[in-house]
């Protein structure tokens, strides 16, 4: 008798183990698709995005041009580079605008919300994510 119940809290061990990898793996399958929907969404807005003129860019995206132009993902960069880049270029397009560094940051934190942006450190370092 100790025999066969060893084998059968054997048996319902492994399926135990066997259940719960299957829920992990359906779990980190759901993740995946939930990431590559959100890859889409981003490329879809992108591709709408850069038909347009550069005047015709939400301040977000004419911010995260320049950034683009001038950095590439693996490029980590302060936040006094993006106020050299875009400071000037966005006072031209945004004439009205006395508050160009705080909408930098604003739009900065935007960028980062949708992920487009990873902020590395609390001392204003970033990099690019797509």
């Amino acid at each position: 008798m100790d025999i066969i119940s060893n084998i059968e809290n054997t048996e319902n061990t492994i399926i135990t183990l066997s259940i719960n990898k299957w829920n992990l793996l359906k779990n980190k399958i759901i993740e995946l698709e939930n990431e590559n929907n959100k890859l889409d969404n981003i490329n879809n807005e992108l591709n709408y995005q850069n038909y347009k003129n550069f005047n015709e860019l939400t301040t977000k995206f004419q911010i995260y041009q320049l950034l683009k132009l001038n950095f590439n993902k693996k490029t980590e960069f302060k936040l006094k580079d993006v106020y050299t880049i875009c400071e000037g270029i966005l006072s031209y397009h945004h004439p009205k605008n006395n508050t160009i560094k705080n909408t930098i940051q604003r739009n900065l934190q935007d960028l980062r919300d949708d992920g487009y942006l990873k902020f590395i450190d609390n001392r204003g370092t970033y990099s690019l994510i797509y």
